[in-house]
């Protein structure tokens, strides 16, 4: 918490409705969120769908965590979850009083709705509007997780732990990678950009050639996942700069911005932080070339392909022109939507078989076997199952 606001927080308030005291937040802090929410909630009705299609953070509740004190949840419609009691004066706002000083903020879900949690370490309109539209990203892309699709999935976090950090050639790369991105953002050439994302492209692909497989789709995932959070986020920063709904917030916004790309510039330097937070650097980064060079269209078929941003950056700059243009040909050539449809032939022909193989199983007699976890001396699955 900032000084100033500190004893604000940790102040107590009592609102008395009838006979039956509730708990209720401070006042001047109820005061400050519920303004930072109604930016959140004017900005994302209004360019929620410019950021991504069908991203509508203003219609997901927003859990404010003062971690000293309790939970001040916006945007909730509806009966209130349990422990959850109203805000004085304040229509769908509602209020936990518990200490929680290990929350983070994340995408969430309470009562079974999901949520964006924000933990608030400050009361500044710039620092908190685009931390919800990060985490509200994060609720959305769970919502529009599917079987088989890299978009809404995550990365395999575990792997922080054996990702190659003391790998001289990788971490070369990685910080030339961080240069090449940053100088892509600055220039205000576009074919110079364009250049430079090609750059990026052969740089990428060459450490991703030396890197174990599960490796290079931690780094492509993660930028999926946390870096199109981030890209939300800093579409909210540019938001907040440009538009008169920031509250007054413009001259902070835009010192926010440029401090990101001093931290492109010295991606692999801070070795104090996580190796996750790179991907907070280059994804929003990849996306932005991406924006300048297709437009908003790239984001459906990031989702229709499959694609990985970086995959997606080599397409629209014309890295992988000749391959592009040799699948088209082909596709013409041997009639793919015949293909097509002997493919969908065969597979309602495959599932008919083993439909029946599986009922012809499961109709003898057998064991049902049940592996309970609290029977294991770790009491849980781990990594392994």
């Amino acid at each position: 918490m900032l000084p100033s606001t500190t004893a604000v927080v940790l102040a107590t308030f009592i609102f008395i409705s009838g006979t039956d005291a509730q708990p209720q937040p401070p006042n001047s802090t109820a005061v400050a969120l519920s303004r930072v929410a109604a930016i959140a909630t004017t900005l994302g009705a209004k360019y929620g769908e410019q950021i991504w299609p069908g991203f509508r953070p203003d219609t997901i509740p927003v859990a404010f965590v003062l971690p000293e004190r309790g939970t001040l949840l916006t945007g909730w419609r509806g009966p209130l979850p349990r422990e959850f009691v109203p805000v004085a004066g304040r229509a769908n706002t509602a209020w936990r009083e518990e200490r929680a000083l290990g929350a983070a903020s994340t995408g969430t879900e309470i009562s079974g709705r999901r949520v964006a949690q924000v933990v608030v370490s400050s009361l500044d309109p710039t620092a908190l509007v685009p931390l919800v539209f990060h985490e509200a990203f994060h609720v959305f892309e769970a919502a529009s997780r599917k079987a088989g699709k890299k978009f809404g999935t995550g990365e395999n976090s575990a792997l922080v732990s054996s990702y190659p950090v003391f790998d001289i050639d990788n971490e070369s790369l990685f910080g030339l990678e961080g240069r090449i991105l940053s100088a892509a953002m600055t220039t205000g050439s576009t074919s110079r950009k364009r250049e430079l994302a090609r750059q990026f492209i052969g740089v990428r692909r060459a450490r991703h050639r030396a890197l174990p497989t599960e490796m290079a789709s931690f780094d492509a995932a993660s930028e999926i996942n946390e870096g199109l959070a981030e890209y939300a986020l800093v579409r909210a920063l540019m938001l907040m700069r440009s538009s008169a709904e920031s509250g007054g917030a413009n001259n902070d916004a835009t010192r926010r911005l440029k401090e990101r790309e001093s931290a492109l510039e010295d991606l692999t330097g801070n070795t104090n932080l996580s190796l996750r937070l790179r991907f907070y650097q280059t994804g929003p980064a990849i996306a932005l070339l991406l924006d300048e060079h297709a437009g908003p269209r790239w984001k459906a078929r990031l989702v229709a392909e499959n694609m990985t941003l970086q995959d997606m950056l080599a397409s629209v700059t014309g890295v992988d022109a000749v391959a592009d243009s040799a699948r088209a040909r082909a596709e013409r050539t041997f009639d793919l939507p015949r293909a097509r449809s002997a493919a969908a032939v065969g597979i309602a022909k495959l599932q008919t078989q083993r439909r029946a193989q599986v009922d012809s199983v499961l109709s003898k007699p057998g064991i049902r076997l049940i592996v309970l976890s609290d029977s294991l001396p770790s009491r849980n699955f781990n990594f392994c199952g």
